[in-house]
């Protein structure tokens, strides 16, 4: 949108769409989160096969991205994926399980796909209890970067919530 305007922007997310479209189920879930950042929910699916799907998703936009009516714009995007293979759904703790997923495919680089795991939520259960601990005694205050992000928030959720409702297939 910065660079080549909300009209194109708008044709380069129809393009997105086509591609998640092509390659997921009618019962998966596919959405944008924010700038080139989307959340795939996945049912029924292993994790091979869910990392197939997300990563068949990323490198058929970027390809179809090259150009986008007539104009070149090179778009790729980064995909955190949470599965949906157990018990009740909540829809809330999946995104918040993707997003996680997305955070840490950002970290490594963006223009990639991290699958939400046990090992990622324990690792950032472990992040967000260090944090409250330190906000708790006083020892810290957040960043204007973390408050804005929400990702801390989201660490602290995870820890408020319980690791037994978040934790994922590892």
């Amino acid at each position: 949108n910065d660079t080549f305007g909300h009209a194109l922007g708008d044709r380069v997310l129809q393009v997105f769409a086509g591609s998640a479209t092509a390659s997921v189920t009618t019962i998966d879930l596919v959405g944008r989160l924010g700038g080139e950042e989307f959340a795939a929910l996945l049912y029924d699916c292993d994790k091979q096969k869910a990392l197939a799907v997300a990563e068949q998703i990323r490198s058929d936009f970027a390809t179809q991205a090259v150009e986008v009516d007539g104009r070149p714009v090179n778009a790729t995007v980064s995909i955190g994926v949470a599965l949906c293979d157990q018990g009740p759904l909540d829809v809330s703790v999946l995104l918040a399980q993707a997003d996680q997923a997305l955070y840490h495919a950002n970290e490594r680089g963006r223009n990639r796909v991290e699958l939400a795991s046990l090992d990622l939520v324990l690792r950032l259960v472990v992040v967000g209890l260090v944090v409250l601990v330190e906000l708790l005694a006083g020892r810290r205050e957040l960043d204007r970067r973390e408050s804005r992000s929400g990702h801390v928030r989201l660490r602290l959720d995870l820890v408020r919530e319980g690791l037994a409702r978040h934790a994922v297939p590892g």
